[in-house]
């Protein structure tokens, strides 16, 4: 909401209409409806319908009913804070300057109110209360129905409380507790149906105003206003207007008519007027300065001429004395405090160009260097460095010459024109040390702009005010804006415009009560502006104070606050600049409106995205649970968090540092530029014959393994198997190796795998075998060696022939024949036969018997007589044939020199036996099988 504006001066009155008094006025009309009242409002009065329903600022909704929005801007003239009621039974509350307020029962008002059009309007018996906003506060019209109308009673009934009403005239002024006049009630229009003016009349009756009104059974539509007091005693113009150390404001001097020495004192805290004792001289057109024992110089002016005369105002005595005279006359000139107590005092008048300076320490004037251009209604102030910058003035004219004086080399300097030439213009220092120059009269009032910049000697337009403006007045607001108001526009203006150095622009603001030019404007001690006297219609007596909003009142921007500071929606007294860890408003934290509290607790924004939970504590936004930067990979480095980003850096690890690349089927992975490379591949082999080279699975490393086709070729490294074959991804071996003994003397072994070979195991010693050597007849088993004994022992079968020798084949001796012509008894060997000496050949032995072999050789005839047959045991042999001559050899026999039969091998007649002796044994055998 709009600053609360306390109008010092008459202000365009806050317009309040009470209602109907309590006693009885006949037949009274039901109440109409807001809406319905507005329609016959608008039939009935159609040229006054517009003030009341169309034109002006709304009010605003509060939580307790309606208060005074912003007129426009950030800051208003207005002389009454008003605030309506949510129900009409509650009181209305006037407040005034220094919190003076009184509250107002209309007798007769109902109902919540209601906001129409641009209004906000309450029911009553016998009509409807419409409230909007004026530029001087609140209105009220108030629309009575006929039936509600006598001439012969009130009206309207007010009930006061807080004040003493007492009429003055035809108005009822309301006195505090110490007399002093804070508030005056007027009813200056009534109108009846149709527009005929009807005459109102207020009456004071103990603690209630009563408004009457000359109709008669007629609606009627009544004006009443409530205006905040606050005018000088003495109307003025061309007069100064100096704030004393006290706060209270001294103005001096002017013209009404006549030129005065007249003063005034007026005080913000009751927002009145007093007399002050009379300056020396009568003048107008003058300076006043504050010295800085807190005394008043005022210089020069004009009484009929430009005035060398000047004096001195003691506000602790309320007393002038004279302090001097100047060299030259001085009237519509400049004078500024400079910074080691001295009063410079520039051109003005008919001496445009003439300087005086006045010494505070010793009380005397002298000459100072004049100027290079005239400067008669030019502009100045004092700049950041101690300087004096003047600019403009009239000269034939309106000129654009500017200068600087420096007090330092008491030496005035050129600087860079103005653009527009310009007089009766205003300059205010600006906050960053530039100079603001606006309006002033160059063949008309101006409405443009400049800016000068001590810094860099040059100027620059800026924006353009709302109208033109001369003899205006100028200031510089606590939130850093100017505020431009008044003035000639050619004809006096109460339009107003804010300057706002930060976009080099002008915005309007709320206008004055009254239209007023050739008045002084004064910033008081609370940064209000105070502007006072002047020209308007006529000459004024009125004040009227510009306020900012206070702290605590509804803003939207800093240039509406008197503090310079809009917070959470309300002015602030301080920056309150913790973001979420303070507030202003209640609605934001705060306990009160407008002060700055610091807060525990809500969710904030620290500025340091690396904190993930920010909290107020004590008004400090603390962040907790810190971003905690995790390598992104193995091939980077934990990086650290960015504050401005919350992001977390990534800084690589040195290339060959290790890592995983996730792949397993690479054995060795290194970092290479912040990217984990595999290495080494594993290789995937043929886990044995029956399988294929597989492929590596990435997950886990492993190769695959597939199968052979069945029947492929392999080794089941098993030796012992001849032919092996892959089945089903295994090798099986078939044709396996058959261990046999080796011979009779070792047992069938086992085959060794590993080798294929067959064991051979030793048969136990003594085990039968056969040597293979028919020579030896018993053969027995010696360490796995057949070892035979027992061998055939071959003797010589006769003289005639030597021992033969066993074949081992067959076991059978060999009978070699001794040499022919061996002797041998009773002869000598011959063909293996003993020949006798010279007898007949003996006779052949008879043929042996049975199968035996033929009969060998008959022996040759013996020569001479051959002797007789050699006498034998078993005949051997069928004998072979009769040699011719000789005997028949003895078949086999093997004479036994002894004369002893000797059992030859194979004799016939033992070997039938046995022949025999086997067949009967198979015979039986076969009987047995069956």
């Amino acid at each position: 909401m709009q600053a609360s504006l306390v109008r010092a001066l008459i202000i365009s009155p806050v317009v309040l209409v009470f209602f109907a008094h309590s006693g009885a006025v006949g037949c009274i009309a039901e109440p109409q409806e807001p809406p319905s009242a507005a329609s016959a409002l608008r039939t009935s009065f159609p040229e006054l319908s517009a003030p009341v329903l169309d034109e002006g600022e709304p009010l605003a909704r509060a939580e307790d009913g309606f208060i005074l929005a912003p007129i426009a801007g950030p800051g208003t003239f207005r002389s009454i804070d008003a605030r309506l009621p949510r129900l009409g039974e509650d009181a209305i509350r006037l407040v005034g300057a220094a919190g003076f307020e009184v509250r107002v029962h209309e007798i007769g008002l109902e109902g919540a109110g209601e906001q129409v059009d641009r209004a906000v309007a309450y029911r009553r018996a016998g009509g409807t209360s419409f409230f909007t906003v004026v530029p001087a506060g609140l209105e009220e019209w108030l629309l009575l129905e006929a039936e509600a109308t006598r001439a012969d009673r009130a009206v309207v009934t007010w009930e006061i409380e807080g004040a003493t009403a007492l009429e003055q005239g035809d108005a009822v002024e309301l006195v505090d507790g110490e007399g002093v006049v804070r508030m005056r009630v007027t009813a200056p229009v009534a109108y009846a149906e149709g527009g005929r003016p009807v005459a109102p009349r207020l009456r004071v009756e103990g603690s209630r105003i009563e408004l009457w009104v000359d109709a008669e059974h007629e609606r009627v539509l009544i004006d009443p206003i409530w205006t905040a007091t606050g005018a000088m005693v003495t109307p003025r113009n061309l007069h100064t207007a100096t704030l004393l150390t006290n706060g209270r404001v001294l103005v001096a001097g002017g013209h009404d008519g006549n030129y005065l020495s007249s003063c005034e004192l007026y005080n913000p805290a009751t927002n009145t007027w007093s007399s002050a004792a009379s300056m020396i001289n009568v003048r107008a057109t003058h300076t006043a300065t504050r010295l800085p024992n807190g005394r008043v110089l005022v210089v020069g002016g004009s009484g009929g001429a430009p005035m060398v005369w000047t004096e001195i105002y003691n506000p602790t005595t309320n007393t002038w004395t004279a302090s001097g005279a100047t060299a030259a006359g001085h009237a519509a000139h400049t004078a500024h405090l400079l910074a080691n107590g001295k009063v410079l005092v520039v051109g003005g008048g008919f001496n445009a160009k003439a300087v005086d300076i006045y010494d505070t320490a010793t009380n005397t004037w002298t000459v100072g260097p004049s100027t290079h251009a005239d400067h008669g209604q030019a502009a100045s102030v004092v700049l950041s460095d101690g300087r004096v910058f003047v600019a403009g003035g009239y000269s034939s004219g309106a000129t654009t010459a500017a200068e600087i004086y420096d007090p330092a080399t008491n030496a005035w300097t050129l600087v860079a024109p103005m653009l527009v030439g310009r007089n009766t213009h205003e300059a205010v220092l600006l906050p960053n040390g530039k100079v603001l120059v606006a309006g002033g009269y160059n063949q008309a009032a101006l409405s443009s702009a400049e800016v000068y910049d001590p810094a860099t000697n040059t100027w620059t337009m800026v924006g353009s005010m709302s109208n033109g403006r001369s003899f205006f007045g100028a200031a510089l607001l606590g939130n850093g804006m100017v505020l431009a108001m008044g003035g000639d526009a050619p004809s006096p203006t109460s339009t107003a415009d804010l300057f706002d150095p930060a976009t080099d622009t002008w915005i309007p603001t709320s206008s004055m009560v009254h239209t007023r030019s050739r008045f002084p404007a004064t910033v008081l001690q609370n940064g209000n502006v105070l502007v006072s006297g002047g020209y308007g219609r006529g000459l004024l007596a009125g004040s009227e104070v510009y306020a900012l909003n206070a702290a605590g009142s509804v803003c939207t921007t800093a240039t509406e606050c008197a503090t310079g500071f809009c917070v959470d929606g309300v002015c602030c007294n301080a920056a309150c600049d913790a973001g979420a860890c303070d507030a202003c408003s209640v609605a934001a934290g705060a306990s009160t409106n407008g002060t700055c509290a610091l807060l525990t607790g809500p969710a904030c924004d620290d500025g340091d995205a690396c904190t993930q939970v920010d909290t107020c504590q004590a008004g400090i936004c603390t962040g907790a649970s810190p971003v905690t930067c995790t390598a992104m990979d193995e091939c980077h480095e934990a990086g650290a968090c960015d504050p401005a980003t919350g992001m977390c850096s990534n800084p690589e690890k040195a290339n060959g540092s290790s890592c995983n690349d996730g792949d397993a089927c690479t054995q060795v992975d290194t970092c290479q530029a912040g990217i984990c490379m595999g290495a080494s591949p594993v290789t995937c082999t043929a886990m044995d014959e029956c399988h294929d080279a597989g492929v590596c699975d990435s997950a886990t490393g492993m190769c695959s393994n597939p199968a052979k086709a069945d029947g492929s070729s392999c080794n089941d490294g098993n030796a012992c198997t001849q032919v092996d074959a892959c089945q089903a991804g295994i090798c099986t071996g078939a044709s396996p190796v058959t261990c046999t003994a080796m011979d009779e003397c070792h047992e069938a072994g086992v085959c060794d795998s590993a080798t294929g070979m067959c064991s051979n195991p030793v048969k136990a010693d003594g085990s039968s075998c056969n040597d293979g050597n028919a020579c030896t007849q018993v053969d027995a088993c010696q360490a796995g060696i057949c070892t035979g004994a027992s061998p055939v022992t071959c003797m010589a079968m006769d003289e005639c022939h030597d021992a033969g020798v066993c074949d081992s084949a067959t076991g059978m001796c060999s009978n070699p024949a001794k040499a022919d012509g061996e002797p041998c008894t009773g002869g000598s060997c011959v063909a293996g036969s003993c020949v006798a000496d010279g007898g007949a050949g003996g006779m052949g032995g008879a043929g042996g018997m049975g199968g035996g072999g033929a009969g060998g050789s008959g022996g040759a005839g013996g020569m001479g007589g051959g002797g007789a047959g050699g006498m034998g045991g078993d005949a051997g042999g069928s004998g072979g044939a009769g040699g011719s001559g000789g005997a028949g050899g003895m078949g086999g026999g093997i004479t036994n020199d002894s004369g002893c039969g000797c059992r030859t091998t194979g004799s016939p007649a033992r070997g039938a036996v046995f022949v025999g002796l086997g067949l009967i044994a198979l015979a039986r055998r076969r009987r047995q099988s069956r």
